[in-house]
C-alpha cells in the first residue's frame, strides 16, 4: 500500500471514530431534547458533559476533515 492511501486510510477511520461518538451523543440527548433546550442554564452535569463531548468532536471532526 502506498504511503498516501494509508495516510487516508488512517484519516477516515479518525473521522469515522469522531461521527460515531457523536451520533452516539444525539441519541442520548435525544430523549431530554426540549428539556436541554429550554433549560440550557440549569443542565446537569451528565447533560453537560454529554454536551461538551458532542462539541468538543463536532469540532476535532471539521478539523480532521480540513487536513
Amino acid at each position: 500500500m502506498n504511503a498516501a492511501r494509508e495516510i487516508l486510510e488512517q484519516a477516515l477511520e479518525h473521522c469515522d471514530t469522531h461521527a460515531q461518538a457523536l451520533r452516539d451523543a444525539l441519541e442520548d440527548l435525544e430523549p431530554n431534547k426540549k428539556e436541554i433546550l429550554s433549560q440550557l442554564d440549569d443542565l446537569d452535569k451528565t447533560t453537560r458533559r454529554n454536551l461538551d463531548q458532542f462539541a468538543y468532536r463536532f469540532t476535532r471532526l471539521q478539523d480532521d476533515m480540513g487536513n
